[in-house]
């Protein structure tokens, strides 16, 4: 093959949908968006098995409910809440050099 014709096939690649990992439309919801664990755990900085940790040993850290079978989701809003109410760290001052 050569070049022109591989460019022209890279070019027509076809375009993916975005995954939507099985959760329902947010008009579904109530209008609550439903967030997947992984999205979840990005938010939070953690890994996916750390959520499940946390769900074992934090009362305070949102719980997912069920869509379906295999899947499992968290309400958007509820993380945020959650990451809100995580207290800040105070560093002291800088000293003047």
């Amino acid at each position: 093959m050569s070049g022109s014709t591989l460019k022209k096939h890279r070019n027509n690649k076809r375009k993916r949908r975005p995954r939507s990992y099985g959760l329902p439309p947010p008009e579904t919801m109530g209008g609550r968006v439903l967030i997947t664990p992984r999205e979840t755990a990005s938010r939070l900085g953690v890994h996916t098995a750390t959520l499940y940790r946390w769900l074992r040993s934090n009362p305070e850290f949102p719980r997912p409910i069920r869509v379906s079978e295999n899947v499992t989701a968290y309400y958007e809003d509820e993380v945020a809440r959650y990451i809100e109410t995580r207290p800040r760290i105070q560093f002291p001052p800088h000293a003047a050099a």
